[in-house]
């Protein structure tokens, strides 16, 4: 429908302008730190919020030249399906597996593996372009040319070090919760003939599993833009523009008598998940 197609599109549009501000501001904070400029949330937020028009911007253009080379191999997966899957249930082609069927994963195999080949090398060249941005002043048509100026020679080793963050989020994703669950299933048969008793412990194993998640998100967030950090100094990010930058954003919050406290963070990221499941 379209308006559900519309909705989507929203939904997905805000989504990428708040990934992008928060690495911004995760970034603003590893950059002051190793410039030596202390910046704390509140004057992060403010540093992101100003150069917001750029970031999205820059955001915007990377899904959009991803989608534009993604394109031919999403087209190709749903001829694959057109062609071989349409004509039963899918739960009939996973029990009897038909000819058509392996013939439907070795196509999708192939392309997958395209994909990977196209997209993998272009969005580790383009690494460096959020910095670039935010540092540096170069405009979002230009960011990505530069990131992959600078990147040359040095993409082999910042790919590795992106699968192995990469690795490491997966597996702190999935083992935890997974763990939660299982001391979960461990723990409620002792307290099957009280109602009170269940309701409250599975009441408490979702309210640990949202807050799980939710920190297990930010390590992994804040441990992605610490490592595009780390690259963008040592591939010649410049120490007196940054610095004067953050210099800037510590003053603008020295007589301001708003802070982000814990309980307020908690409450706004409360808040963006009540609004994202509603939506």
């Amino acid at each position: 429908r379209p308006v559900g197609l519309l909705l989507l599109v929203g939904v997905a549009a805000l989504s990428i302008a708040i990934v992008a501000l928060e690495l911004a501001c995760l970034m603003a904070i590893g950059v002051g730190a190793t410039a030596g400029v202390r910046i704390d949330a509140w004057q992060a937020l403010r540093f992101a919020l100003a150069r917001a028009r750029p970031v999205i911007g820059l955001a915007v253009r990377v899904v959009t030249r991803s989608l534009l080379l993604a394109a031919p191999f999403l087209l190709g997966l749903g001829l694959v399906y057109l062609g071989l899957l349409r004509d039963f249930d899918i739960n009939y082609y996973l029990k009897e597996r038909p000819p058509a069927f392996l013939a439907a994963v070795g196509l999708v195999l192939v392309l997958v593996i395209g994909l990977a080949a196209v997209l993998v090398p272009r969005l580790v060249s383009w690494s460096l372009a959020l910095p670039v941005v935010l540092f540096e002043d170069v405009p979002p048509r230009r960011a990505l040319a530069e990131s992959a100026r600078r990147t040359a020679g040095e993409r082999r080793r910042i790919l590795r070090v992106l699968l192995v963050w990469g690795g490491a989020s997966f597996l702190l994703a999935s083992v935890v919760p997974a763990a939660i669950f299982g001391l979960g299933r461990l723990a409620a048969p002792y307290g099957l003939g009280n109602l009170g008793w269940v309701l409250g412990f599975m009441l408490a194993l979702l309210a640990t599993w949202v807050l799980t998640n939710l920190l297990i998100s930010w390590c992994n967030t804040s441990a992605f833009a610490l490592l595009i950090v780390q690259i963008y100094r040592r591939l010649g990010g410049s120490g007196s523009g940054i610095r004067s930058r953050l210099a800037a954003a510590e003053a603008l919050a020295a007589g301001d008598a708003i802070r982000l406290t814990f309980a307020r963070v908690m409450g706004a990221l409360v808040c963006l998940a009540l609004v994202a499941g509603g939506l």
